[in-house]
């Protein structure tokens, strides 16, 4: 490993120098060649024994070449090993070429000099050969394995910043969004309001329904807020913005604006699912509301499963929505085709009858009946008819008029038509709401009403609108009292010139005053029964419009497709104005201005042709209280039309002095005792009585109906509950039956006492006629003074 210049003695240098040994001499072999021999030759110059050999790498001084490294190679002539360039690699000794270092795979690194390739670490990558070093994996990636030729992008939820060997997940309360490759943790986002984020949230959690949030940034479920009851919310709220079942949302515009929702209970007899809107809320079958702004809900007729409201949702226009088709208008009672009318009893709109063909029918039959009655009368007259066959038909109708006479049948059939009249008036003039049974049995006796229009036609049924029928009502009564009066003048003229060739005036008059009773009879049916159509125009029903600003429209009771204060309203106003004098405050003057000019006639007992010609006034009543019948008639017409006009908000102050009227009335007749049959008497007091036990009973059933129906201020009050507490019934038929039954009884004591009564009576000793078994009516004609009473015993002969 080392030379020298020669062997000479000349050229010979000392080993020693100056202060010691040359430890360099004889002189190495530089770096790249080798000594490794003796020879002469090989020593005595620098070039030693010659270049290193390739694959090896001899140092200086070097007598025995060294094995070239892995990662390097040793061309000839080598100094030292040589280093493979940086993205190559070599795991063998020994190279002697560049050329013979392998190219760093994918995901590894190789730098200078590698002998083999370095997997890239976690948070880096190589994604091509060669790679002196690996690439971090940039923001948005990362990579959490060695050797990865890439990186994966950050998921969802996290964010990776440069290197990242794993996504770091955004912090309670942000969110990254359904968005991946997030780069920093500025890039999470602040968890909205209604959500709620955990850690490492992709998409923000909703608030459950029920709960709402109203903070950002909310990192669980307990920054969710529970929704007070009864209000909640749908999924993600930032408010209670909804009701649960059985509540419904007031309008936004009647609460609270520091509440962002006020809930309330659903009215009775209707449906709140949840989210429910004052404008959706769902009636049941069989009822309707006005509005959607209404929170009353009103009960329609029901006949089994008929009835003319279908409920649902959907309000329409004015109500309309919940009726069936083919009704619209309150409770779905008007009907839309002109040829049906809406019949309580079916709960339906049915067709209407052929009402010309009924009313040519039923005047048919009145024409045929007086036709008949002046053939009978003409005939009775006639002088060709012989005296002994009209003695015999002069008998038999005097024993019939007798027999009638006997049991005071007049008398009696007007106190039954005034109860029944009176008793009819409580569901429309009163307002009360009467069971079905009680409808049911009281419809038998609807003969006793005297309605002419249920004969010929339904009044929906006439043409020209409810003024035009009202009009129509109200005239027919009063001209069949025209054509009477004006009738029997007639036949008595007529059967004057069948007598005779000469006409005086005589029979006119005559005519004229045998048409008094039976216009005052006519009168009397009809008065009560017209007066409560007149009155009727002021009977309205009112119908809530909007609960919150407590508002009501009102239509008619009996013409519920007129609403109250319209122009057509006003039109009908004005026709029951003109009836109004014609009935019920004519009718009364009418019943005076007949019994004044008969007045001291009929106290002295006279009977004188006008007497007679008015007997249906006063014949049942004592000379005194000649006058009754008016009274009488004031007092119906209290009871079934006046009191219409105290305002429908006061009914129940109506119906209270109803009641007053009635035993005011009933005490005054108990008093003066105005008929002259006892009997009578004790059957006014008997059937007052009971019609003071109806208003009695009528006023409970409105008590406890007002007390179901009360819109109570607590959700948790039950208005059947509170009528049960107060009143001790379970229902309103309760009242009615036990009305019924105690007016039956006292009716059934009533009868029983008046026949006790008649029966002793007929015992007394008194003078009774023997053909009515009455006491006598002593009138006195015009020509007469005294009444004589001859009494004859046969036997002995003696008066």
């Amino acid at each position: 490993g080392r030379w020298i210049e020669s062997f000479g003695r000349v050229t010979a240098r000392p080993l020693s120098v100056e202060g010691g040994v040359d430890f360099d001499y004889p002189y190495p072999c530089s770096p790249g060649v080798i000594g490794s021999s003796y020879l002469v030759r090989e020593q005595s110059t620098p070039a030693c024994s010659g270049s290193c050999p390739a694959g090896f790498w001899c140092g200086e001084a070097t007598s025995v070449a060294n094995n070239c490294t892995p990662g390097n190679y040793c061309p000839s002539g080598s100094a030292a090993p040589v280093p493979c360039n940086a993205g190559r690699f070599s795991p063998f000794t020994d190279l002697t070429s560049e050329d013979q270092c392998q190219d760093c795979p994918a995901g590894s690194f190789c730098p200078t000099g590698a002998p083999r390739p370095t997997p890239c670490s976690a948070g880096s990558f190589a994604d091509s050969p060669n790679a002196a070093e690996c690439l971090a994996c940039p923001a948005g990636t990362f990579q959490n394995e060695q050797g990865s030729v890439n990186c994966t992008t950050c998921p969802a939820g996290s964010y990776c910043e440069e290197g990242s060997t794993s996504g770091t997940p955004c912090p309670p309360g942000t969110f990254s969004g359904d968005i991946d490759g997030l780069q920093s943790i500025n890039d999470c986002k602040a968890c909205p309001r209604g959500f709620y984020c955990a850690r490492g949230t992709a998409v923000p959690l909703a608030c459950p329904a029920g709960r709402f949030g109203t903070a950002l940034n909310s990192s669980s479920l307990d920054f969710c807020v529970v929704c007070d009851s009864p209000r909640t919310s749908i999924d993600a709220a930032t408010e209670c913005t909804r009701c649960i079942a059985d509540y419904f949302a007031v309008p936004s515009q009647y609460f609270n604006d520091s509440e962002p929702l006020e809930c309330r209970q659903c009215p009775a007899q209707t449906n709140c699912p949840l989210n429910t809107r004052v404008s959706n809320i769902t009636l049941r079958k069989g009822r309707w509301r006005l509005s959607n702004y209404s929170l009353d809900v009103y009960d329609c007729e029901e006949k089994g499963d008929i009835t003319p409201c279908k409920g649902g949702s959907d309000v329409g226009t004015d109500g309309d929505g919940y009726c069936v088709e083919g009704h619209e208008g309150p409770l779905c009672e008007v009907c839309v085709a002109s040829d049906k009318w809406f019949d309580q009893r079916e709960a339906k709109c049915v067709n209407c009858p052929k009402y010309k063909r009924n009313a040519a029918i039923f005047s048919a039959c009145i024409f045929i009946a007086l036709v008949a009655f002046m053939v009978c009368y003409i005939l009775f007259t006639r002088n060709s008819l012989s005296t002994r066959r009209k003695t015999k038909i002069e008998v038999y109708i005097q024993r019939a008029y007798f027999r009638i006479t006997r049991l005071n049948f007049v008398p009696k059939v007007k106190l039954l038509i005034a109860f029944y009249q009176s008793v009819r008036t409580l569901p429309d003039v009163y307002d009360v709401t009467v069971p079905d049974t009680y409808e049911n049995l009281s419809n038998w006796f609807d003969w006793l009403d005297l309605d002419w229009t249920q004969v010929i036609a339904p009044g929906a049924c006439l043409e020209g609108g409810y003024a035009a029928r009202l009009l129509i009502r109200g005239l027919a009564p009063f001209a069949a009292m025209v054509v009477v009066f004006l009738l029997y003048p007639s036949i008595s003229l007529l059967i004057a010139k069948l007598k005779s060739e000469i006409v005086d005036p005589t029979p006119v008059q005559t005519g004229f005053r045998q048409s008094l009773n039976l216009v005052a009879f006519i009168a009397f049916c009809f008065v009560v029964s017209v007066s409560t159509s007149v009155f009727s125009a002021w009977s309205c029903v009112a119908y809530t419009d909007n609960s919150f600003e407590d508002t009501t429209r009102s239509f008619l009771r009996e013409a519920p497709d007129i609403e109250c204060g319209t122009s057509d309203h006003d039109r009908v106003k004005a026709v029951s104005y003109f009836l109004m004098v014609l009935w019920p405050i004519g009718m009364p003057l009418f019943f005076i201005a007949l019994l004044v000019p008969v007045s001291k006639d009929i106290k002295h007992g006279k009977a004188t042709p006008s007497v007679r010609a008015v007997a249906f006034l006063h014949r049942e009543y004592v000379g005194a209280l000649y006058f009754w019948e008016p009274i009488f008639l004031v007092q119906r017409l209290l009871i079934g039309g006046f009191l219409l006009l105290i305002p429908n908000d006061y009914s129940f102050i109506r119906i209270t002095v109803a009641l007053l009227v009635c035993i005011f009335y009933m005490v005054f007749a108990m008093l003066l005792k105005p008929y002259k049959v006892p009997e009578i008497d004790l059957m006014s007091t008997g059937s007052h009585f009971a019609l003071v036990c109806v208003f009695i009973g009528a006023i409970a059933t409105k008590y406890y109906e007002d007390l179901v129906n009360y819109n109570y201020r607590s959700p948790l009050e039950d208005g059947e509950d509170v009528a049960q507490d107060i009143t001790g019934f379970s229902s309103s038929d309760q009242i009615v039956a036990l009305m019924l039954v105690f007016n039956f009884m006292v009716l059934l004591v009533f009868a029983c006492v008046t026949l006790y009564q008649s029966v002793t009576a007929r015992s007394l000793p008194n003078v009774r006629l023997a053909t009515n078994k009455q006491l006598p009516e002593l009138a006195l004609r015009d020509s007469c003074v005294w009444h004589l009473f001859l009494s004859h015993i046969w036997s002995s002969g003696q008066d």
